[in-house]
């Protein structure tokens, strides 16, 4: 069922009005229409089911049906700390990651990440790579994306499992005993260049783990892409108790 974004306080009244970019496509690319249903997210969990009544130029109007709310409540939230790279690999990160389930983005600036003055500029985009994501891959909750930061301001309380990429034959894959309990998990992956020493040291002095993916240099896409998949199968794997409602 085709998926569409809405703003939260759509979601509290009966009737359901898409304008803008998503009335377009509803209309001009999956040419909706009257009687059809569809689903729309709040981007806060909570998903509605809509039966579309009226489609005009611009605008499509439906009747809430159900209003259901996704659980995205995670044992070990997975945050990516991933140094800014070329724009269209920073694109398919920022995308697969939302794919993935990532709880967190985190841009990072490094000795020999790509264009810190630009990423600020790009939140936007990125912010829509995202949101196109979640409605493809169903996910109900954004990613949060985090405006960047070098090393030191990174925030790291709270976390209990840290991971830096490293180039083959530099460190391990951990198996699912690692996740001993619930508790946030931060990857950290280098731009084109990898990290600096100084930076690898940093790493060691807070307690990060040396994570290898294969025998081979892996481009940093790559590398985050694949780190993130592994970390999220581990973690089920380790059948990690769920967090308690409040």
């Amino acid at each position: 069922m085709h998926r569409f974004v809405v703003a939260p306080e759509i979601l509290d009244q009966s009737t359901v009005t898409l304008t803008g970019a998503e009335a377009h496509h509803l209309q001009r690319v999956l040419r909706l229409r009257p009687g059809e249903m569809i689903e729309v997210l709040d981007g806060q969990g909570r998903i509605g089911l809509v039966e579309l009544t009226r489609v005009d130029r611009g605008t499509a109007v439906g009747r809430l049906l159900s209003l259901r709310r996704e659980n995205a409540r995670t044992p070990c939230p997975l945050i990516l700390a991933q140094a800014l790279i070329r724009e269209q690999k920073m694109d398919l990160v920022v995308q697969k990651s939302t794919e993935l389930g990532v709880s967190t983005l985190v841009p990072l600036i490094t000795r020999y990440s790509r264009d810190p003055h630009r990423a600020e500029r790009r939140l936007d985009r990125w912010q829509r790579i995202m949101a196109e994501a979640c409605k493809q891959s169903g996910r109900a909750t954004p990613m949060h994306i985090a405006s960047p930061v070098s090393l030191n301001q990174l925030h790291l309380d709270g976390v209990r499992y840290r991971f830096l990429c490293r180039p083959r034959l530099s460190g391990q894959v951990p198996g699912p005993e690692v996740f001993g309990g619930p508790g946030s998990v931060l990857v950290m992956v280098g731009p084109e260049g990898g990290f600096h020493a100084c930076e690898e040291q940093w790493a060691r002095e807070k307690g990060f783990v040396s994570l290898t993916l294969a025998g081979q240099v892996l481009r940093a896409e790559t590398a985050a892409i694949g780190a993130v998949a592994i970390l999220s199968y581990l973690v089920r794997l380790a059948r990690v108790p769920a967090l308690v409602e409040p």
